[in-house]
């Protein structure tokens, strides 16, 4: 607590505010309300809420420092039975609380709870995170995460660390090459303990017939296990993916199809903070020996209509994993959206992530969701 007011004098002297109640004036505050609706066969997480949040970011001062913070909350309207809604959201967290120094375009840290969105942590994280540009066309990123919390307008799941005290470390650079359509991404993600991963994306987007694009992706990883448990599977010895997805971009339409093949030995509690397949249910999918493959199609036109589908099939030697998904969310007026989505999931792999989340068997469903939300 010392350190934050510390800081908020430091800041209130560096941008030449007269008192702490001036310099929080400079600010920004934001968040959201919203209402949800979820429900499910099984008679299981059927539940309607209503959720805020509610975040404040300080100014940036002359020496490039500022801090901010946020929480969500969700309180029940509505549960078929007794914990369906509690099996699925957490009533309150405490989502942001950092001190982040920006000073220039080349560098930039923040230390606390924050929001990232990497290849593999994704939503709200603890730790330490820095960014910077080492070129115009080569950037550098690298964080250490302590814990992860899932957090939307559908899930509310409070911070967690599936691996151990120490983290996770993650490390990229970022190259796009000159004069060329091609970007490269090589990164490395330790889980000190549980495994060490070494990866490489490359995309590639190139003008095709008319006002077309063609795409492309290839993600290679090299996947070191330790024979720990890590979400329920094991990390039993020396595993990675192919992974490769190409498409279509055209007038806000994304068409498109990728294949996913996983060793035998998979890379376990590699998407445990997070993962970047179109898919939200995961299950399968970076599983032992699993083959997936799946089409996507998508349609988006800005500020105004999103839809999104995906579909995959995923074998796991005699085991299958059928999951279907889509989602259309509507702005109405700015800053407020309306939208909803169906989940499919056929699955006799006794694979099960977050199973309590979802069926009572964890394994087959079909859910449905609809929400309203107002940004500020």
């Amino acid at each position: 607590m010392r350190l934050w007011i510390i800081l908020a004098c430091v800041c209130v002297w560096n941008l030449g505010a007269v008192t702490l109640g001036e310099y929080f004036l400079m600010g920004k505050p934001r968040g959201h309300l919203g209402l949800y609706f979820q429900n499910m066969t099984q008679r299981t997480s059927n539940f309607a809420d209503i959720n805020a949040s509610i975040g404040y970011d300080t100014p940036i001062s002359r020496s490039g420092i500022s801090f901010g913070g946020s929480f969500w909350l969700a309180a029940r309207m509505y549960e078929f039975s007794r914990g369906d809604f509690n099996s699925t959201k957490d009533s309150f967290i405490w989502t942001e609380a950092y001190v982040r120094y920006d000073n220039n375009d080349r560098l930039r840290v923040e230390a606390g709870r924050f929001y990232a969105n990497t290849e593999w942590i994704k939503y709200y994280n603890q730790g330490v995170r820095a960014d910077y540009a080492v070129s115009p066309n080569m950037f550098a990123s690298f964080m250490w995460v302590n814990k992860n919390a899932y957090v939307t307008n559908y899930r509310m799941s409070n911070y967690r660390n599936p691996f151990d005290t120490s983290g996770v470390f993650y490390g990229s650079l970022n190259i796009i090459l000159a004069q060329s359509p091609m970007k490269i991404a090589p990164y490395i993600y330790i889980a000190p303990n549980r495994f060490n991963a070494f990866g490489v994306r490359i995309e590639v987007e190139k003008p095709s017939i008319g006002d077309s694009l063609f795409y492309a992706k290839v993600h290679l990883l090299s996947y070191i296990g330790k024979n720990q448990l890590i979400e329920q599977t094991r990390t039993d010895g020396d595993g990675g993916f192919v992974w490769v997805e190409g498409g279509v971009k055209w007038s806000g339409v994304k068409f498109g199809g990728g294949i996913i093949t996983v060793s035998e030995k998979g890379a376990s509690g590699i998407d445990a903070f997070g993962q970047s397949t179109p898919f939200e249910r995961r299950e399968g999918l970076f599983y032992a020996d699993a083959n997936t493959f799946y089409g996507i199609l998508e349609y988006t036109f800005k500020n105004h209509i999103v839809l999104e589908s995906a579909i995959r099939y995923t074998g796991i030697g005699s085991k299958q994993v059928f999951n279907w998904e889509a989602n259309a969310k509507l702005a109405v007026a700015p800053d407020m959206w309306v939208g909803g989505g169906f989940i499919g999931m056929l699955n006799n792999a006794n694979i099960r992530l977050d199973d309590y989340i979802f069926a009572s068997d964890g394994r087959n469903y079909l859910l449905g969701r609809a929400y309203f939300q107002f940004n500020f």
